[in-house]
């Protein structure tokens, strides 16, 4: 089922995704009734970056198969200009209800609202809604808490919905509790449709409960998903949006807690290449014997000249006196892109931040836990590059052979395809490695 998707600016001038394209999805668009009142849901997107950026757009109806596209599908498009806003129209028809997967350029943001009206069309609350990307996803197996749900006889209600997030079909899992811990019902059971939304209406009138408030929902599923629930108060014409509870589980650590961690912390300017003098080794101070799950890598760094439009040298990660080499991050000079070495013949290569004259803050994240290099680009504390690719090596710890941040570049190499960082400037560095 395809959808229009209105906005007066031409779309000329936007003709094909980037290779760096993400995908998210917004759990809960409306355009229905639901005991006298009328949920509708209205979608922003707005482009800080310094060009225009493009994305493209899916309705997935709820209980439908999101896999099941015709052959030949063409997405709803859309343009957005650069350092402009938008409001999507036309998302869905009257009386339905999905989920709607956005695919587009990483510079893009999204916010979606759920807006709640009076049979006169009187606007009578409005919510923000989660927007799900990969850092969402609950893993199959995992539980997850939908809590201080409320329910009464006066027009109070809950919403509990649930997204399939796996390419198979879901088995998940329902049960509800009181706040005091007993339970409401016996666990419900359902399977989704691959790629697929299901929302249940006012749980606690379906199974017959009255008044309650701080009741709690335990959902789980075979494969990768997410949940989120809906409660409308009537007596205070409040609408609120509940997310998974977050756990303990978290690598924060209060005062006088922490752990030592293995910390490079050069502040200030403290490194300009130049000529014979083009590259910074330096060692992470790991523990021997100690795996460690990720490291962290921020710097400041100010963008100059590229000699010869030609691939420059930001930084690597490697391990001193042999293999393996963790990754290696380049810029394109006569594009600005990004390419990332990750060590095994294989690249990722995609949309890059590199402006020459503009300084940014560089984060790194290493992360051998989940097999995954994360890269954010800000400016001013604001980020306008994300990238996140796969890595190869997860192996990082000092095995007598010590693992190493290298900032620039000896020489170049590759008859000069690769050319050291000549006269930009590194500030504010901090690394840090941290176990499991």
């Amino acid at each position: 089922m395809r959808r229009t998707v209105l906005f007066c600016a031409a779309l000329a001038a936007f003709a094909t995704l980037p290779a760096s394209a993400g995908t998210i999805y917004l759990p809960e668009v409306s355009n229905r009734a639901l005991n006298g009142k009328q949920f509708q849901t209205e979608v922003w997107v707005s482009n800080a970056g310094a060009q225009g950026r493009r994305f493209e757009s899916y309705f997935i109806p709820t209980q439908t198969d999101g896999t099941d596209r015709p052959e030949e599908i063409v997405y709803d498009s859309v343009g957005v200009p650069a350092g402009a806003t938008i409001l999507v129209n036309g998302v869905v028809q009257e009386g339905e209800l999905g989920m709607l997967e956005i695919t587009g350029a990483p510079q893009l943001n999204i916010t979606s609202r759920l807006r709640v009206f009076d049979a006169n069309g009187k606007l009578l609350s409005t919510a923000r809604m989660p927007s799900v990307g990969s850092e969402d996803v609950i893993p199959g197996g995992i539980f997850s808490t939908l809590t201080g749900l409320q329910n009464s006889t006066s027009g109070t209600f809950t919403n509990i919905g649930i997204l399939n997030l796996s390419p198979e079909p879901n088995e998940c899992s329902i049960s509800i509790f009181k706040a005091d811990g007993s339970s409401l019902v016996n666990t419900f059971v359902t399977t989704l449709f691959p790629v697929s939304h299901r929302e249940f209406d006012d749980v606690f009138g379906l199974i017959g409960v009255g008044d309650l408030g701080g009741g709690r929902a335990l959902i789980s599923c075979a494969e990768d998903y997410y949940s989120y629930g809906t409660i409308w108060q009537d007596g205070a014409n409040q609408l609120i949006v509940v997310q998974p509870a977050d756990s303990l589980a978290s690598d924060l650590i209060r005062p006088g807690d922490e752990p030592p961690i293995p910390t490079i912390d050069l502040p200030g300017n403290f490194f300009n290449p130049v000529a014979n003098d083009s590259i910074r080794q330096l060692p992470l101070p790991l523990e021997p014997g100690i795996s460690y799950a990720r490291v962290t890598i921020d710097f400041d760094l100010t963008i100059r000249k590229f000699q010869n439009g030609l691939f420059h040298a930001i930084c690597s990660m490697r391990r001193l006196g042999g293999p393996p080499l963790y990754f290696a991050l380049f810029a394109r000079g006569s594009n600005g892109r990004t390419i990332l070495d990750r060590g095994d013949h294989t690249d990722f290569k995609g949309d890059g931040p590199w402006t020459p004259n503009q300084t940014v803050h560089v984060h790194i994240v290493y992360d051998a836990s989940t097999g995954r290099f994360n890269i954010e680009v800000s400016r001013a504390g604001s980020i306008f590059y994300r990238a996140s690719t796969n890595i190869t090596f997860r192996d990082i710890s000092d095995n007598g052979k010590p693992v190493a941040l290298l900032l620039g570049q000896e020489r170049p190499a590759d008859e000069g395809a690769y050319q050291p960082p000549l006269g930009w400037t590194y500030s504010n560095l901090k690394v840090q490695a941290f176990e499991e």
